[in-house]
């Protein structure tokens, strides 16, 4: 027996968010909310998106004056590279374990 579920069409974000929510907010959030898990972003690349670009600037403080803390302080392209390393990593002790039986 086969279900059929109703076609829904989808709803935009624009109309979902109040209208000075910022562009790339709300990019952002299509892209970490999308469907197809190949073209959905990963942790690391929301974390490099455009929309923390602000939180990179050199000197930038927080509201009550004190520094930011070091949580965006890492380029695309550096960071990027190492998390994927990791990922790497991860998945090669996986293969390694599974052929070793443990």
């Amino acid at each position: 027996m086969e279900h059929k579920f109703p076609q829904i069409k989808p709803h935009p974000f624009s109309k979902v968010f109040r209208p000075r929510t910022d562009q790339s907010a709300i990019t952002l959030i299509s892209l970490l909310l999308e469907y197809t898990p190949t073209a959905r972003l990963s942790a690391p690349q929301a974390l490099v998106n455009e929309f923390f670009d602000e939180l990179r600037v050199e000197g930038v403080k927080l509201p009550n004056g004190h520094d930011m803390p070091a949580l965006f302080n890492f380029t695309k392209e550096g960071e990027l590279m190492s998390f994927s390393t990791c990922d790497e990593r991860r998945r090669r002790m996986r293969g390694r374990r599974r052929l070793e039986g443990k």
